[in-house]
């Protein structure tokens, strides 16, 4: 094909839909957890309990799996 045409077909192709900001389920440190990601796929927030009482809300699934690990550790539980 000529530069043209390609040209042509790639001014006329569909933009890529564009990512809406939603929550998806996922596993961290071997807890469920929700996370919610901006429209550019980052992560942002997420959650998951640790036990039946204990919510852990952090902002990336570092931080999450280090606040189990010392909870999993300590000794008031």
């Amino acid at each position: 094909t000529s530069p043209k045409v390609a040209a042509k077909a790639a001014a006329t192709a569909p933009p890529a839909p564009a990512q809406t900001a939603a929550f998806f389920d996922a596993v961290v440190a071997n807890h469920d957890v929700r996370v919610y990601r901006d429209t550019m796929g980052r992560d942002v927030l997420l959650y998951g309990y640790w036990n039946r009482t204990t919510l852990i809300i952090a902002h990336d699934a570092a931080a999450f799996a280090e606040i189990v690990g010392r909870l999993a550790t300590s000794r008031a539980q």
